[in-house]
């Protein structure tokens, strides 16, 4: 562990942590310095942050929300065949959405952001490649966009894309159509990089060259773009370099990085390569702040009442190209673990699953972890309803309370200097 600490209250996300500068209580960003290390009760400040933390999550766990994000996965087909790939076992799905199903949606999401006077969401995913049937894609956005000129309301729309089948012709048209376009790639090739061995890796590395093309497209074109980086174990060591670099040739604000999914690390092995994550990803923190740039990891987000990405939870709508709408990240074939997340109706309304909300909760020893409230429970890479869910979920446990715990040591040096 990087931080020692206890849970005095079970029922509030207050800690007592014992650093070398002393014993603090900690709830959710704000710090109290405690007077010889003696327990004392929590000030103002943290009890309400501690209880408005508890009430959001009870809230979310016991309530369902209404869906103001549609996110439409659009095909599984893809241009690459990276072995990594956390959506492999679908690519032989040649199945397109009905744009008439994705209308539906539409019309029901835009009718809720209406209602409850909120900005209206589309993300554009995979999946596939979205981008791999381009014309589908174009009426997606067309079509979401003519329901919208009919109804007042606020729009943010968003793509995915490893951007490999763009040029520049494309790239203009998604800049004018999307708010923000997110590009994945693995990063730039590293001379000292172990992950130069695996041959599929290396092929598709050769498309950062077409990546670092249609970003200079994008900003010419005057387009807001982030980066998602995938790393493999053995890179882990060398995350500041492959950062660094991606954010030089890229010329990118913000760049999310995400350890490869499906990875079943052995006993001996998780602690280790958690904690060489940490290390690379705080490094690379710093190199990027030199550049006025922001490094991010969505697995555990403290600033965030945040969980799994089970979208019953998420104010999000997911729809599959087999037309069935699906509160799981990774669609029908891992919902078979968790019923209540396919009880849909087939015409796309919204099913009674208010007695069900409660199905999903954490395991018991997330209760005394400082992320329990900020932690994606290893989701999407498994999920841990799944009965070997304890053993597979060991790296990303691991990975998001060490970075949990650096997170906040890092306020405590911060607020002692």
């Amino acid at each position: 562990m990087i931080l020692s600490y206890t849970k005095p209250d079970p029922t509030l996300p207050i800690y007592k942590i014992l650093h070398q500068n002393g014993a603090y209580l900690y709830a959710e960003g704000a710090l109290q310095k405690l007077q010889d290390g003696v327990y004392s009760k929590p000030d103002i400040l943290l009890q309400q942050r501690a209880e408005n933390s508890s009430n959001l999550w009870k809230h979310i766990h016991t309530t369902y929300q209404r869906d103001y994000c549609l996110t439409v996965i659009p095909n599984y087909d893809c241009n690459l065949s990276c072995g990594y790939c956390f959506n492999k076992a679908h690519t032989s799905c040649k199945q397109l959405i009905d744009i008439e199903y994705v209308k539906t949606n539409a019309r029901l999401v835009i009718s809720n952001c209406i209602a409850d006077n909120k900005t209206f969401h589309l993300v554009v995913t995979g999946g596939g490649e979205p981008t791999f049937h381009w014309e589908l894609l174009q009426q997606i956005v067309r079509e979401v966009k003519i329901i919208l000129a009919h109804n007042p309301v606020e729009s943010f729309f968003y793509l995915s894309t490893n951007a490999i089948l763009l040029n520049k012709a494309k790239t203009r048209w998604i800049a004018s159509a999307f708010d923000l376009i997110g590009l994945s790639c693995d990063g730039p090739e590293l001379s000292n990089s172990q992950h130069l061995r695996n041959n599929l890796s290396r092929r598709n590395r050769k498309a950062f060259k077409k990546v670092c093309e249609v970003a200079g497209y994008l900003r010419l074109f005057a387009a807001d773009y982030e980066v998602r980086i995938t790393v493999l174990p053995e890179d882990f060591a060398y995350i500041p370099e492959i950062v660094y670099s991606t954010q030089r040739f890229l010329e990118c604000d913000n760049i999310r990085i995400e350890p490869v999914y499906g990875i079943d690390y052995n006993e001996n092995q998780y602690s280790e390569y958690a904690s060489q994550f940490v290390l690379g990803y705080f490094g690379a923190k710093k190199a990027l702040s030199a550049l006025k740039a922001n490094l991010f990891y969505s697995g555990v987000r403290m600033g965030e009442v945040h969980s799994t990405y089970c979208d019953i939870y998420r104010n999000v709508r997911r729809i599959f190209p087999i037309n069935q709408i699906n509160y799981c990240f990774l669609g029908k074939d891992r919902t078979i673990l968790c019923d209540v997340l396919t009880n849909v109706t087939p015409n796309g309304e919204t099913p009674d699953i208010n007695t069900n909300l409660e199905a999903i909760k954490t395991f018991e020893h997330c209760h005394n972890c400082i992320a329990e409230y900020h932690c994606s429970r290893a989701c999407p890479d498994f999920c841990w309803k799944d009965n070997t869910a304890p053993q597979r979920f060991a790296f990303k446990c691991s990975l998001n309370r060490q970075l949990a715990e650096s997170f906040i040591a890092d306020i405590i040096e911060r607020n002692e200097s």
